[in-house]
């Protein structure tokens, strides 16, 4: 785990993984608030490091430290369900693979955000959020030297697997609860992320997501649409095959009321998964708004 100025959720954190892990690792970046105190108070593997701009290579370091077996990375802000516990101990005795892929949710309020999702069913997770938005991402793999973070922002592990059938995908919840630190803080962090994505564009791997990335900052956090649709553009041109991407501009084209331009990008995406259901709603989303600008003109 690398933290700074986490004294708000790092201790939820710590306790959740309590009898699932042998060794807590933590990398502190810089905090001025109790984080290191509250994180000593569970290991006494607490590293200092200078932070450059860069979440890999700070993980990269976190990853030297480590002496066991398996790796499980998280965030301060992200928890692990006692109730899976098992399924990850049942995980890590498998031989055939190297690394697994978990299901981050990011509870929120905000149904505004990209791929926002309305909670099923109440779990205690959720806490009070109505729901969430979610990505796959490899947080548990082995401790092999070869296994390493890229990519200075949203860094992941994922390039260094050369072998692509070691990693197997499971329904495993991260919950993530980077909402409840208000608006101002995660407008500010997604900001920071963008500035990181504009001076170090090329230490990305993959630049399809990195434009894509930049879009979704601009859309959600700027609502600077011609700049967000400047930047999916730019990501489907690189990746022509990615549903978010074609997701995310057809919501900014229907943000910048360029009602056509978003029709066909949806036609585009209803070719590429024509039964997918996030696809079918924005149909229906864009109907919603013709018939209410055609309703407004009458």
């Amino acid at each position: 785990m690398i933290v700074r100025d986490e004294e708000q959720d790092i201790e939820q954190a710590l306790q959740a993984v309590q009898g699932l892990v042998d060794e807590i690792i933590i990398v502190d970046t810089g905090s001025y608030d109790r984080t290191v105190e509250i994180a000593k108070l569970y290991t006494d593997k607490v590293f200092s490091y200078k932070w450059n701009n860069s979440f890999s290579d700070a993980r990269n370091f976190s990853l030297q430290k480590a002496t066991k077996d398996w790796i499980l990375v998280l965030d301060a802000d992200e928890m692990i369900s006692k109730e899976d516990h098992t399924i990850i101990r049942e995980l890590i005795k498998k031989k055939e693979y190297d690394a697994y892929s978990l299901v981050q949710v990011s509870y929120t309020n905000d149904q505004k955000l990209l791929g926002f999702t309305l909670i099923p069913r109440r779990t205690p997770e959720a806490k009070d959020f109505v729901g969430f938005i979610s990505c796959n991402i490899i947080r548990l793999f082995r401790n092999n030297k070869g296994i390493k973070f890229a990519n200075p922002v949203h860094e992941s592990v994922d390039a260094s697997i050369s072998d692509k059938t070691k990693i197997q995908r499971t329904a495993i919840p991260i919950h993530h609860y980077q909402f409840e630190k208000g608006e101002r803080v995660h407008r500010a962090k997604q900001l920071q992320y963008l500035k990181i994505y504009e001076d170090k564009l090329d230490e990305f791997e993959n630049k399809a997501k990195v434009y894509r990335d930049m879009g979704i900052i601009h859309y959600n956090f700027k609502q600077d649409y011609p700049k967000a649709i400047h930047y999916f553009k730019k990501s489907l041109l690189l990746n022509p095959n990615n549903i978010k991407t074609y997701m995310g501009l057809a919501v900014t084209y229907i943000k910048n009321k360029q009602l056509e331009e978003a029709h066909t990008i949806i036609q585009e995406a209803e070719k590429l998964q024509p039964y997918n259901p996030d696809v079918q709603k924005l149909k229906q989303y864009l109907k919603r708004v013709r018939e209410l600008l055609n309703t407004r003109a009458s």
